[in-house]
Formats: C-alpha cells, structure tokens, sequence
C-alpha cells in the first residue's frame, strides 16, 4: 500500500503542477487589459494559487500512514500546544510544526496581492476559515489524520504572519515595480 499511496501523491503533485501551469498560461493569453509586468505578476500569483492549494490537498487530504481511527478530532489546544513543546527537539514535532506555520502561506501571498483592497485582516480570516475547512474535512472524509483545532491556531498564525509581511513590505514594493514598467513610454 505505501508505493501506491506515494504514487498516487506523485500523480496529484504532477496533475497540480501542469493545472497551475495551464491556469498561468491561460492568463497569459486571455487577459489582455493588462500588460507587462503586472501581467506576469498575476500569472505567477495564479501558478502560485493552483500550485498551494493542489499541495494543500496533499499534505493534508491523502491518507496519513501512522494507525489511527478513521476520525478523530482533537479540541484541546493547550495539550496539544504542550506536547508539541515537551516533544519540540524531535524532526518530527519540528517538521509538523514548520508545515503547518507555511501550510497556507501560498493564500497568505497571494490573496493581498491578486485582490489590493483586502488587507491583513480579511486575508487572515480567509485562512482562518480554509484552516477549519481543512479539519473539518479531514475529520469527515477517513484519512487516518487528526482533525485538531491547535492545527487551525497555528496553520491561521502562520499566514498571518506571512499576510502582514506581505501586505506592509512586499505589495508596496512590486506595485512600484509594476508601475515602473507602466510609466515607461513605448517607442515605436
């Protein structure tokens, strides 16, 4: 079961990358009001949207090897937080912890930047909802995961995070950048 579970994950990665690929270059060629850079931008924001929700739905979707029940569902936030701690020199605590920090930081990029006037609130709420969507799913469909509110608080952290850098440093700068390229006259 462990090489078809891989392939199978490969087969979803594949598929994601080829899907943000074709929304990308669908893009492209459609969207034909805007032009330059803040074309491309968009593009890249769409491969970066179609490629992290495609890895979203692997990493938390496909069945998880370790044995457990087929739903189980975890509200106790502070054991959670503090077996997480007393566990923390552990990769494996280390890596769970890390991955779900950034698990929705592709959102946390790209909302504030494909829609200006949402801020970091909006975007953080946004998050907020996809997280509990996430367990919610992950506790109905049978995955063998744990559903667990202290993955909603920390996957919702770490986009938040991520959303106020985005908002305060990096969407100032590229909406410079981009009108930089507009303000260029075109000889011809």
């Amino acid at each position: 079961m462990g090489p078809l579970r891989e392939l199978g994950s490969l087969a979803v990665i594949a598929a994601v990358i080829s899907g943000s690929f074709a929304v990308g270059t669908a893009l492209l060629t459609v969207d034909r009001e805007r032009r330059g850079r803040e074309l491309l931008v968009r593009a890249a924001l769409w491969v970066v949207v179609g490629f992290g929700a495609g890895l979203t739905l692997v990493v938390t979707l496909l069945p998880y090897g370790a044995a457990a029940p087929d739903r189980f569902v975890s509200f106790d936030v502070v054991s959670d937080l503090v077996a997480i701690a007393h566990s923390f020199p552990s990769w494996g605590e280390t890596a769970q912890l890390v991955i779900n920090l950034l698990l929705l930081s592709w959102l946390a990029i790209a909302i504030p930047l494909l829609v200006p006037r949402w801020g970091i609130w909006e975007t953080a709420s946004l998050v907020l909802g996809t997280a509990v969507l996430i367990e919610v799913l992950q506790l109905v469909i049978p995955t063998g995961r744990v559903a667990s509110l202290s993955d909603v608080l920390i996957n919702s952290l770490g986009a938040a995070l991520v959303a106020a850098l985005v908002v305060r440093v990096v969407r100032p700068r590229l909406d410079a950048w981009v009108q930089r390229s507009a303000d260029v006259p075109v000889e011809g």
